[in-house]
């Protein structure tokens, strides 16, 4: 017998999985799951940094959850594009308009670009972390809780 799977969309958001440790009146806090492709990824430091400790993922409540519920978290795209840009695209942006403008300044395309390009930097990231906190705030970028999987056996 042959079994064929139902295609996802490309434009699906990602679902990702996770234990429910905070429930508050508008939002969750939950302790994502470490997939079986994390072992082999290199970049795995980045979302989980030591080896018993989970980052913490605060979502939308959308319905009833109690502590210790397995729940699906839903990120919607448009965030995730957004928040792309802001951490790649405005750096870049302002590297080139501090090597442009530190080559107009000195009048020296080298030494004068390169300070240039590093203050533009330099002030991108800090434009980044100002953006970052901005948006923290935000709860219509953060992810959702989708359903959930597993409901616990401890009455809240």
């Amino acid at each position: 017998m042959i079994v064929i799977r139902k295609q996802e969309k490309v434009s699906d958001p990602p679902v990702e999985r996770g234990v429910v440790i905070e429930v508050t009146d508008e939002t969750v806090h939950i302790q994502p799951h470490r997939h079986g492709a994390c072992s082999s990824c290199g970049t795995s430091q980045i979302c989980f940094p030591q080896e018993q400790e989970a980052p913490i993922i605060e979502a939308n409540l959308n319905g009833e959850v109690n502590v210790g519920d397995i729940v699906e978290l839903i990120h919607p795209e448009a965030p995730r594009i957004f928040a792309a840009f802001i951490v790649f695209g405005l750096p870049v942006i302002f590297i080139m308009i501090g090597l442009l403008l530190g080559m107009n300044a000195t009048g020296q395309e080298t030494q004068g670009g390169v300070a240039g390009a590093l203050a533009g930097l330099a002030f991108g990231l800090f434009v980044v972390r100002f953006i970052n906190r901005l948006v923290k705030t935000k709860t219509s970028l953060r992810p959702s809780v989708g359903r959930v999987l597993e409901t616990s056996n401890a009455d809240v």
